[in-house]
C-alpha cells in the first residue's frame, strides 16, 4: 500500500504554502508582470521553489516507497506513473516544469520574461494537482520512520 511517510507529510506542507505564495503574487494582467522587475523575480523565486518542493516530494515518495528510478531529476515524476501513483499527463507536465527549472537556475537570460509570467499562471494548476493526488494518500503509520 502506498502511504505518506511523515517527512513526505511535512513537504506537502511547505509546498502547499510556497504555491499560495506564488498565486499571491502573479498578477493576471501580463502588463503589471512586465512593469516590475520586482515582481519578476520574486514571481520567478516563488515559481522555482515551488516546483522544487513538488520535486523534493516526488524524491521523498520514490524513497519511501523503494521504487526504481531513473538517472534525471524529471524521471522521479515518470517513477510515480509507472508506479500508479501519479496519472502520466500530470508526471509529463511535472517533468517539463523540472526541465524549465533546471533552465532557469543554469541559464536564465535564455528564458524570455514574459513565458515567465504565462508559465506562473498555467503551471500553478498542475502543482496543485499534484499536491492533490499526493494528499489524497493515506499517512504512514507513527512508527514508520522518516526518511532522510
Amino acid at each position: 500500500m502506498v502511504t505518506l511517510s511523515p517527512k513526505a507529510v511535512e513537504i506537502l506542507g511547505s509546498t502547499t504554502r510556497r504555491i499560495r505564495e506564488l498565486m499571491d503574487l502573479v498578477p493576471e494582467d501580463k502588463r503589471d508582470f512586465m512593469a516590475s522587475r520586482s515582481i519578476q523575480d520574486q514571481v520567478t523565486l516563488r515559481w522555482i521553489l515551488a516546483v522544487t518542493g513538488c520535486l523534493r516530494l516526488a524524491v521523498e515518495m520514490v524513497k519511501s516507497q523503494d521504487l526504481e528510478q531513473g538517472g534525471g531529476l524529471g524521471d522521479f515524476f515518470d517513477c510515480l506513473c509507472d508506479a500508479d501513483i501519479l496519472p502520466e499527463e500530470q508526471a509529463d507536465a511535472l517533468q517539463d516544469m523540472t526541465t524549465l527549472r533546471n533552465q532557469l537556475l543554469f541559464d536564465y537570460d535564455s528564458v524570455p520574461i514574459p513565458s515567465i509570467h504565462s508559465m506562473a499562471l498555467s503551471s500553478s494548476e498542475v502543482m496543485v494537482d499534484f499536491l492533490a493526488c499526493m494528499a489524497s494518500l493515506p499517512e504512514a503509520d507513527g512508527d514508520v520512520s522518516a526518511s532522510s
